[in-house]
């Protein structure tokens, strides 16, 4: 689902394409899908956007650049393949050498999903990707990059919490972890299976703030084993009057007044 729902735009249907007015950017989304052909159980797709208009030349190239690394990023590790055919390629290429033809009707597929969500202050790319290689499951992950639309610069949760009020955000985010996790104590993180052995909590740059606030999202394995799933941890605007520094405050009051 589009995160343009947030947002007043106009939808113009061109073929296996859509064009997406947001604000002051025009973005065109296009879909990639292709079977292998040995067998209609494997599949690659690839959903992603194009910024054909923006503020500025400039915006407009640093968000294009961005997207064209995830989209041209290898499933299986962090090297920039030439095309998206390549991509795909590589990853039927890796289903044909685990053996997998013999098996009637067994099934690899890949899923990338690239969107768009914007306020005044941070463009972000959101980046899912749901890949099954015929183990017990599937594996979904979510990624927000932010970009800052001054300067084009990824944009951190340093960046947009106020300097002096970094500890007390940690402080009032690993309480809403024990909360959202149903952990009687801080404390005790030390005794469960999340984060490191020494059970120290820690917030990671995976955000992203829409109408709702700020949300924060930890994926399956990066602190807790698949079976525990992944952890979101969401602050209502309200909440974050505090923390956040006032362009970034101001952007998300916007927003959230929009609707």
């Amino acid at each position: 689902m589009k995160y343009v729902f947030f947002l007043l735009f106009s939808t113009i249907l061109t073929g296996c394409s859509t064009v997406i007015k947001l604000d002051d950017m025009t973005v065109k989304y296009k879909i990639y899908e292709r079977k292998y052909k040995f067998n209609e159980n494997v599949y690659f797709k690839l959903t992603y956007p194009k910024i054909k208009r923006a503020a500025s030349t400039f915006l407009k190239d640093t968000i294009n650049e961005n997207i064209e690394h995830y989209k041209l990023k290898n499933v299986f590790n962090e090297n920039k393949e030439g095309s998206i055919k390549e991509v795909k390629g590589k990853f039927f290429d890796t289903y044909a050498r685990c053996n997998y033809l013999h098996i009637p009707g067994s099934k690899w597929f890949y899923e990338r999903d690239i969107d768009i969500f914007v306020n005044d202050s941070i463009v972000t790319l959101v980046v899912t990707e749901n890949i099954y290689t015929g183990g017990i499951f599937p594996i979904f992950t979510k990624n927000y990059i932010n970009i800052n639309k001054n300067t084009g610069e990824t944009t951190s949760l340093d960046d947009i919490i106020i300097n002096d009020k970094m500890d007390d955000f940690i402080k009032f985010a690993s309480e809403r972890f024990v909360e959202k996790r149903n952990i009687s104590d801080i404390l005790n993180l030390k005794d469960t299976e999340f984060f490191d052995k020494n059970g120290l909590f820690k917030l990671n740059n995976n955000f992203i703030m829409d109408r709702n606030g700020l949300s924060i999202y930890y994926n399956c394995y990066e602190i807790t084993p698949y079976i525990d799933g992944p952890t979101e941890l969401n602050f209502t605007i309200d909440e974050m009057h505090d923390y956040l520094k006032s362009e970034y405050l101001f952007a998300l009051i916007k927003k959230g007044k929009e609707f």
